[in-house]
């Protein structure tokens, strides 16, 4: 085997494309694999340029072909081409110069290799980086990859706006703790540590504070990741600093409206005033976390605020604080000038009298709140606290202040009205007492009354009596006396006797009937009792109708259905009422007489009878010349009369008026008609 054999055997085993050129550029050889490269076989070729082969003419220049003439060769060139096939393929090519004996260019040797796989890894992999990065850096939050040994590599634009330092500042330069709180690393590093033994352990937040360039804390929660497949870590952090102001407000909220509420309810159970102050200085303490609260009521006598109320780290304070001089210290001053003064600079803004006292206990806050209550200063409320408080805080106070300002008013106003009520019930109980001894003199002064009423009516009554039994005396006496005249003449028998018996026998009966009606008028009624008006009227004028009859005065009666005109009452107190208007009205009708000069005109009372609108009422009427007009209002009056002295006691019509409107529930008025006077009454 020669030379060339074996060289071709060399050439066709090599797993690369081999091109072998003139030095005019025309192919003198390949090998199967540049044919398998290419898509040409090598009779496509032999004997044709380079260039018809290559379509990349930008890489295949005259420039290129130039610098292998001058012996230099061309290595790690990259271009794309077109098989024939019409597949777009990637080739590496290297070239260089072949001499011949003499050291002249004979031609040029080509080596390719098809690159396409490795070509679109390689792109991918651009890609995927590309990607990755784009990715990174618009992640939701700052995000850095932690190697193994703790050196942040790689940092994106959120990671740099959070802390502050530049990625050049940060990549390769500092480990992930520098970023960490000083207080946090050993717990977060735990936590790192953790994440490394355990490699596919579920993605986890931790709370946690960093600092940034300038020092500033933000507190984050971070988020550790191992990469799979590697060593290295994924930490990313999302900023919660103003989640957790949000949260501190909304709790700080909430624990000063329980403060509020507290308080409220406080001046709403408590009745005793130092109770409810002690109350109030509890809660300052343990709601607002203050470390002392004291309260002081300002006395107007002395001007002074008095403590009445201490809470916290002091059961009592120096005897300097127990009587404050309005204007004397900064209480002294808040209760002067009436404003509130609040401060988390205690030892620099505020004037203590004992300042090394407040910088051993540590205090930073003071709130001093004035207690006024529509421009009336009540006292002084004042706290200490070891740390500061928050804006919020300070005006929950002022407005505990002013209810608490509000509820000490409430208590001094209840304390004065429980005095006026004690001073109130004393008076209303020596007015009952009072009002006792008057009603029972009253009542004393109406059974005098009622009593003299029923003397008077007696004596009316008595009167008519007198009238009634002056017929039947003097038939008696007529009788007795024809007795005696008979006994002369001789004309007594037994008939006359029987006669003369029979006659005064009648004349007795009705004397005594007189009585027993007399009798049954003064007889009290004690319960009320259903009676018919007419048969009461009809009684009483039975008793009367004599003593009219001799005074010239006739009495007309008239009624409407009898049968209905029952009422529920006294009858006797009924009858005496009636009395007391038709003798009233047989005094008016005598006395107009006089008036008029005419000893005996006709007088006349009208007694109707009747139902009207579901009541019983009883009209009376009289020809006495009515009542004069500036007086009529008055007639009902007790003790008013316009009779003579001696004649009249003024109390007949008040009895009958309090007769039926207090003890039968009725009604009585009287007018004035043509001739007279008109009295009604409604049952």
């Amino acid at each position: 085997m020669n030379d060339s054999v074996r060289l071709r055997a060399v050439v066709e085993a090599f797993p690369f494309g081999i091109i072998y050129m003139d030095e005019a550029g025309k192919v003198l050889m390949c090998n199967g694999a540049a044919g398998d490269i290419f898509g040409w076989s090598e009779a496509d070729v032999v004997g044709s340029a380079l260039p018809f082969m290559l379509n990349e003419p930008s890489w295949w220049s005259p420039a290129m072909f130039e610098t292998l003439l001058r012996g230099e060769a061309i290595t790690g060139g990259e271009f794309r081409h077109l098989r024939k096939d019409g597949m777009l393929i990637d080739i590496s090519v290297s070239m260089s110069p072949v001499r011949d004996d003499d050291g002249n260019i004979a031609g040029f040797m080509g080596v390719f290799a098809d690159i396409t796989k490795q070509k679109r890894s390689r792109e991918y992999l651009v890609e995927s980086e590309a990607l990755y990065r784009s990715i990174f850096e618009t992640s939701c939050g700052p995000t850095l990859v932690i190697e193994d040994d703790g050196t942040i590599t790689m940092v994106n634009d959120e990671f740099e706006t959070i802390t502050g330092y530049s990625r050049r500042d940060i990549e390769n330069r500092k480990d992930w703790t520098e970023l960490i709180a000083p207080e946090d690393v050993n717990r977060l590093r735990e936590y790192y540590d953790n994440r490394a033994l355990y490699k596919n352990a579920e993605l986890k937040h931790y709370e946690t504070v960093i600092v940034n360039k300038y020092g500033l804390r933000k507190n984050v929660y971070a988020s550790f990741k191992n990469i799979t497949g590697s060593a290295k870590c994924i930490m990313s952090v999302v900023d919660i600093t103003e989640h957790k102001q949000v949260s501190k407000a909304l709790e700080e909220q909430a624990r000063l409206s329980d403060f509020s509420a507290e308080i409220g309810n406080a001046l709403s159970r408590e009745e005793d005033l130092q109770r409810l102050l002690k109350c109030c200085t509890n809660i300052v303490v343990n709601k607002i976390d203050a470390s002392l609260c004291c309260i002081w009521l300002y006395d107007t006598e002395t001007k002074t605020l008095v403590m009445q109320s201490i809470s916290g780290a002091y059961a009592e304070l120096d005897n300097t604080y127990n009587n404050i001089p309005l204007g004397m210290y900064e209480i002294g001053d808040i209760g002067l000038n009436r404003k509130p003064v609040m401060t988390n600079n205690a030892l620099t803004e505020v004037f203590i009298n004992d300042s090394d006292w407040a910088r051993r206990e540590g205090f930073v806050c003071f709130g001093g709140y004035p207690l006024v209550v529509e421009e009336q200063l009540m006292g002084v409320m004042a706290m200490f606290c070891r740390k500061r408080v928050s804006e919020f805080a300070f005006r929950a106070m002022v407005a505990a202040a002013d209810n608490i300002a509000t509820g000490i008013k409430r208590k001094f106003v209840e304390v004065e009205i429980k005095l006026k009520h004690t001073e109130l019930q004393d008076l209303n109980r020596r007015l009952e007492h009072r009002v006792a001894e008057e009603i029972l003199q009253r009542q004393q002064k109406e059974q005098m009354l009622i009593q003299q009423s029923k003397m008077a009516a007696m004596g009316e009554m008595i009167g008519a009596i007198a009238h009634q039994w002056r017929q039947p005396l003097n038939a008696v006496g007529l009788i007795v006396q024809d007795l005696e005249d008979a006994y002369e003449y001789g004309e007594i028998n037994r008939e006359y006797i029987q006669r003369a018996v029979t006659d005064t026998m009648k004349q007795i009966q009705f004397m005594s009937k007189t009585i027993d009606d007399f009798r049954n008028f003064f007889r009290p009624t004690k319960e009320k009792e259903m009676f018919n008006c007419l048969s009461a009227i009809n009684s009483m004028l039975s008793i009367v109708s004599a003593q009219l009859s001799n005074n010239s005065i006739s009495v007309k009666v008239t009624a409407q259905d009898e049968n209905s005109l029952f009422v529920n009452g006294f009858p006797n107190e009924f009858k005496q009422a009636v009395l007391n208007v038709i003798n009233n009205s047989k005094d008016a009708i005598i006395d107009n007489r006089k008036k008029l000069s005419q000893s005996h005109g006709k007088g006349l009372i009208t007694i109707n009878v009747f139902k009207e609108n579901n009541k019983t009422v009883v009209v009376i009427t009289d020809n006495g010349g009515g009542v004069e007009a500036g007086i009529i209002d008055r007639v009902f009056e007790p003790y008013f009369t316009t009779k003579e002295q001696g004649k009249g006691t003024g109390i007949g019509l008040y009895m009958s008026k309090t007769i039926i409107e207090r003890n039968m529930d009725g009604r009585l008025d009287v007018r004035n008609v043509p001739n007279g006077a008109e009295f009604r009454i409604e049952l």
